[in-house]
């Protein structure tokens, strides 16, 4: 978490609707939580939960001086997941596709290794493209906050951070004075499982069956 030693003064979270949050709010309240600390879908808390979502997205992103580009946190995952096997499929490729090439004087182990060094960067320049344009998020998908209903609690101690966890929010983050975002505790991500595979995986199915105009990637 971002800002973890500071410590926080309150809890934002995002449920998928409004009956959702209500239980949980009434759940904390049997649990002891002054309802007086209880807010239900405010329009600055959502306001709030997207700042802490772009607090997250920046915190968790990483950049490319050489590119000049900063990848957010689901093109570091896909990165980390794919491109390795990207530049080993490109290097066995290139490595059998130089076998019958070079000329005389060539010894094979020569070719291959050529090869190799050729097909593995190959294959790590298409992966480079192509997994930033397929693991982010669609820009035109809304927001947590924005599908969601917010739920903010004034009582940030653990137990009640872990009875927030429990109800399994869309996203919940910590806030310091004045509201201002610490950092986020959990994300749907992290709580409704699903990797960064399936993310791509989606991802690629959607642009496929998605009409020219309507693409994204």
């Amino acid at each position: 978490m971002q800002n973890d030693k500071i410590p926080a003064q309150a809890l934002l979270a995002v449920f998928p609707d409004r009956e959702t949050a209500q239980q949980v709010a009434d759940r904390l309240a049997r649990g002891g939580v002054d309802r007086s600390r209880l807010r239900l879908d405010a329009a600055r808390d959502e306001v709030t939960s997207l700042e802490a979502e772009v607090l997250e997205e920046s915190h968790h992103s990483s950049s490319s001086p050489t590119v000049g580009v900063a990848y957010p946190k689901e093109t570091v995952k896909a990165g980390a997941v794919f491109l390795p096997p990207a530049i080993v499929i490109g290097a066995v490729l290139g490595a059998v596709a130089a076998l019958p090439l070079g000329g005389e004087g060539w010894p094979l182990w020569l070719r291959a290794l050529v090869g190799a060094v050729v097909g593995a960067t190959m294959g790590g320049t298409i992966a480079a493209v192509v997994i930033p344009a397929m693991s982010v998020k669609n820009p035109h998908d809304p927001s947590a906050a924005e599908t969601g209903v917010t739920l903010r609690v004034g009582d940030a101690r653990p137990a009640t951070i872990e009875a927030l966890v429990a109800a399994r929010p869309l996203r919940l983050d910590r806030l310091g004075e004045g509201d201002v975002p610490l950092g986020t505790v959990a994300t749907e991500e992290d709580l409704h499982g699903g990797g960064i595979v399936e993310e791509v995986a989606d991802n690629f199915a959607r642009e496929r069956r998605a009409e020219p105009h309507e693409r994204t990637r």
